[in-house]
């Protein structure tokens, strides 16, 4: 498949067997497709001393699909060696039907025999299988045979009601790059019957169903394909299901991607010489740009690029996970860059275990992705979710302007909105511990309205729940959260009242009320453990937690009850949801041995239900999605909610974590626009507090005492406020490897229809460098901008003189803050 015009492609790649005739690619040894009307070096189709018109050029081995517009009754076609190769491949082709049945065979044929006609009765098949094979080597073999350069000529199909078919009556594409897998030990799925219904047609978007059943009516695969027309980017989300009576026989290898990128030879240098002997040496070489994930660990969200080359051991690249947490290892997210101004950037969207695969194939590129182990049956009545995928087509344009077009992409399509279409909001919280008094935290809101405080959010953290007991007024003393996990109770010797006096004041106080709850997890001896255990799942691994199985309908039901009740009765506004344990083991001991994988795919399908359900019942109610810091975050998450803390080791009163914020924020940045996370307050301290603003930031989780310096906090607070409002907009990296401690780092947020946005520059501890120009991005040299400097004036400057804007810090640790925005004249 090559890049032009690659999201009709893939479109029709997905969509195309349901619409008619069509030769497909399911394997070819050579190239990505095979090729109508030449031979698949480009040639005229020749065979022997006969040249013909029509027909397909193959490459063994080869598996080709014929799809038929109607029950079958005969094919035939030429076969044979492509002539004029400096050498002769011994040539077999056979016609199968669906189930893999041989129909008819050729002989061997040899480069200088004559053409063969090879014919096979269909018997009403509505598709066939036809293969190419060197004899010489194995029909699996994985490499590419040598100038095996193979023929179908003339080929025609009858159909049982007379019509006859040619050549150019079918279109050719590639092997689908969705719902690959392996069905009954080795072979494929035989469609019965292909039906596409299109669900949705906007002028932004068009969404087609296609469901495929198989021959016995156990096996239903429904690819649900969505192609955007503001965005050149296509999703898509494959289902199994069973509408039989009888479970269904087993699949392997579930593969939501399945993908295939034809690479073009970029070499050059080539001279003229007097050789008969033209010797290439391709330049096929793609980037790979992938971003690890959260492991409460400085290094976390840092972006790294490696090359996919065709030797070993550059060949192969796989992501993969750790953990049941989707971002733990590795971000669902990564790029392959094909040139500079060219690439495809990739989404998975499971929120549980998954693996990428990328395998240079010479000439291709082979991309797959799905959840690392499946070997399962479907039974009657069962719908199994995979994970979707969504691709987007960067095309002339740097690899920095593709993310921030993604970047739009995700805000418009793959972020929370409230009841009223509009997308929610990142908020500025004030933090509590839950095992602090109410009357506490009674203080604390006082404290925010004395001092004028633009605090839009009061965030109450874990330690709340569980029985009535004195518990730990902080998370740093002798606190027993995690042994009543699951115990979903206010602790009345805290909280006499309960939450409701304390969510009352939070909003005559003008902000919303956030609680901590770990759903998921349940302590033994907890009361829905004991009550409940056919609701729990357990592992040998981990005898200290139980995972409440969200695939289980009634534990389901359950926990979405839990989390309404204390919406309703406690008063909260917006529901944090942590997730502190790897569930890897938990479902994979849960699995039969012919239902590898359903464990998972049940439980992640019963989240996305748990959150979808509470997002109807209260469409403004922000899910704050955790996971110990950032190990959940992917497209399917994000659709729902917002990490609000991206790693637990922001903001701890015990470490200053700037350097971390400036290496996690503009990585991450590139494929989550929203999230948010701790920062250091020390009081005067801008940098601080300015290293970790992003749409979000949690500025209030330290102790902040009257001797505090309040006029400054309000000051970096409501700066805060109006840097967070431009992060929804387009973000540029000014300067390279934020990891590294001695780079100046500096950033800026543009908002593209306003002319306006901010930049910002920190002079690192361990840096020697004093002065930087920056670079800035989308500045009209032929306008004039207004620019105002914290804490200083405002000034109007050229376009021009703010685009190489210089910037001096002379001290170590100290950063500089501009907001500019362009001027009608």
């Amino acid at each position: 498949m090559q890049l032009e015009n690659f999201i009709e492609a893939t479109a029709n790649s997905i969509l195309k067997p349901a619409k008619g005739a069509a030769i497909e690619t399911r394997r070819i040894g050579w190239g990505s497709v095979v090729r109508c009307g030449c031979s698949v070096g480009g040639a005229p189709l020749k065979i022997g001393e006969r040249s013909y018109g029509a027909g397909w050029g193959d490459h063994a081995q080869s598996l080709l699909v014929l799809h038929l517009p109607s029950p079958g009754k005969r094919f035939k076609a030429w076969v044979g060696v492509q002539a004029g190769l400096p050498f002769h491949s011994l040539a077999r082709f056979i016609v199968e039907d669906d189930a893999g049945r041989e129909l008819a065979r050729s002989p061997e044929l040899r480069g200088d025999q004559a053409p063969f006609l090879l014919q096979a009765d269909l018997n009403g098949a509505t598709a066939i299988r036809l293969r190419s094979l060197d004899t010489a080597l194995p029909a699996d073999f994985p490499g590419i045979p040598p100038m095996a350069n193979f023929n179908w000529c003339d080929p025609a199909v009858t159909l049982a009601d007379g019509r006859k078919l040619a050549a150019p009556d079918f279109a050719a594409f590639e092997f689908r790059p969705a719902a690959a897998f392996v069905y009954d030990g080795g072979g494929e799925m035989t469609t019965a019957r292909r039906e596409v219904r299109q669900l949705a047609e906007t002028s932004e978007l068009t969404r087609w169903q296609m469901e495929e059943t198989d021959a016995d009516g156990t096996l239903t695969v429904r690819t649900t394909v969505t192609v955007y027309r503001d965005f050149p980017v296509i999703e898509w989300l494959p289902e199994v299901l069973n509408p039989g009576a009888q479970p269904s026989r087993i699949i392997d290898d579930f593969r939501s991607l399945s993908l295939r990128l034809a690479l073009e030879d970029r070499s050059t240098g080539y001279l003229s010489h007097p050789y008969a002997f033209d010797c290439r040496f391709p330049q096929r070489d793609v980037a790979l740009r992938r971003t690890v994930g959260s492991k409460n660990a400085q290094s976390d969200f840092t972006r790294g690029t490696v090359w996919l080359r065709p030797r070993y051991p550059e060949n192969h690249w796989r992501l993969d996970t750790d953990e049941g947490r989707s971002s733990a290892a590795w971000l669902p997210f990564f790029g392959v860059d094909v040139t500079e101004t060219e690439g495809l950037n990739f989404g998975i969207g499971w929120s549980g275990a998954w693996y990428a695969d990328l395998r240079h194939g010479d000439d291709q590129l082979l991309i797959e992705a799905g959840m690392p182990k499946t070997h399962f049956r479907v039974l009657p009545g069962e719908c199994l979710r995979q994970p979707s995928i969504f691709i987007h087509h960067r095309q002339g344009m740097s690899v920095e302007d593709g993310q921030n077009q993604l970047r739009r992409f995700l805000l418009k399509y793959h972020s929370p909105r409230r009841a009223d279409g509009s997308v929610m909001q990142t908020p500025l919280p004030r933090f509590a511990w839950g095992g602090q008094s109410s009357d506490g935290m009674m203080q604390i809101i006082d404290q925010k309205e004395r001092y004028e405080l633009p605090f839009d959010t009061f965030w109450v953290d874990a330690g709340w729940f569980g029985v009535d007991r004195p518990v730990s007024p902080t998370e740093y003393g002798a606190s027993d959260w995690a042994c009543t996990v699951g115990n979903w109770r206010v602790n009345r010797v805290p909280h006499p009242g309960g939450f409701l006096p304390v969510a009352e004041a939070i909003r005559r106080a003008g902000m919303k009320f956030l609680l901590w709850v770990e759903i998921e997890r349940v302590m033994p001896g907890t009361p829905v453990a004991a009550e409940h255990p056919e609701w729990l799942l357990t592992t040998p691994a981990d005898d200290g937690n139980l995972l409440l199985n969200l695939g289980n309908e009634a534990a389901c039901d359950w926990a979405i009850g839990e989390v309404e009740r204390l919406v309703r009765e406690e008063g909260i506004d917006y529901y944090r949801q942590d997730f502190n344990f790897n569930t890897i083991p938990f479902w994979a001991d849960n699995d039969a041995p012919d239902r590898v994988g359903v464990t998972e795919m049940k439980y992640i399908a019963g989240l996305y239900r748990f959150w979808d359900t509470l997002r109807e019942r209260f469409p403004d109610m922000l899910i704050d999605n955790c996971a110990s810091g950032g190990r959940r975050i992917d497209f399917e998450t994000n659709s729902r909610s917002i990490c609000l803390f991206r790693s637990d080791m922001l903001g701890r009163p015990m470490y200053d974590c700037s350097e971390a914020n400036h290496n996690e924020i503009p990585y991450l940045s590139e494929w989550v626009p929203l999230h948010a996370g701790g920062t250091t307050v020390i009081s005067g301290d801008d940098y601080g507090v300015f290293s970790g603003v992003a749409s979000g930031v949690n500025a209030g989780m330290g102790e902040v005492n009257d001797g505090f310096d309040f006029k400054w906090y309000r000051e970096v607070l409501e700066t805060a406020k109006r840097m967070m409002a431009y992060f929804y907009f387009d973000f540029h990296l000014l300067t390279p490897a934020p990891e590294s401690r001695r780079n100046f780092y500096a950033y800026q947020c543009h908002a593209p229809e306003k002319g306006s946005g901010f930049f910002a520059v920190f002079r690192r501890p361990d840096g020697d460098e004093t002065r930087r120009t920056l670079d800035l991005r989308n500045i009209n040299p032929e306008k004039h901008y207004e620019l105002e400097c914290f804490r200083g004036e405002k000034v109007t400057v050229s376009g021009n003189e703010l685009a190489e804007f210089p910037v001096e810090l002379s001290e170590p640790r100290s950063m500089a803050l501009y907001f500019y925005r362009k001027l009608d004249r």
